[in-house]
């Protein structure tokens, strides 16, 4: 009887000893780290913003208004814009479908 018990006990302590996780990583590691400073981005907030179109943004001078033509001519160069502005000022039920009377009719709000 005790030594059936022991071996009950050497068993789960055995099942207890599998059943731990162990110590190691699954990740992969990447590239040559030596410590944290390594792990940073070197330069991040050192790039210059010349790549952006300045005719993208009105001048500070224009009050925040553009003519018809600049309107027309970003709209032509951002689909996502002419996009938008169709569904917040021509789509009046927001069903994604434009009808002649939304196109051409007064909406009423």
């Amino acid at each position: 009887m005790m030594r059936t018990s022991l071996v009950l006990i050497g068993l789960v302590v055995i099942a207890l000893g599998q059943a731990l996780p162990t110590h190691s990583n699954s990740r992969q590691k990447r590239g040559f780290r030596i410590n944290s400073s390594s792990r940073v981005a070197h330069g991040y907030g050192k790039r210059t913003f010349n790549t952006m179109d300045d005719s993208l943004f009105p001048s500070p001078s224009s009050n925040g208004l553009m003519t018809v033509q600049e309107l027309a001519q970003l709209a032509a160069e951002n689909p996502s814009l002419s996009e938008a502005l169709i569904q917040k000022f021509i789509d009046a039920d927001g069903d994604g479908i434009v009808s002649t009377q939304e196109l051409f009719g007064v909406a009423v709000e």
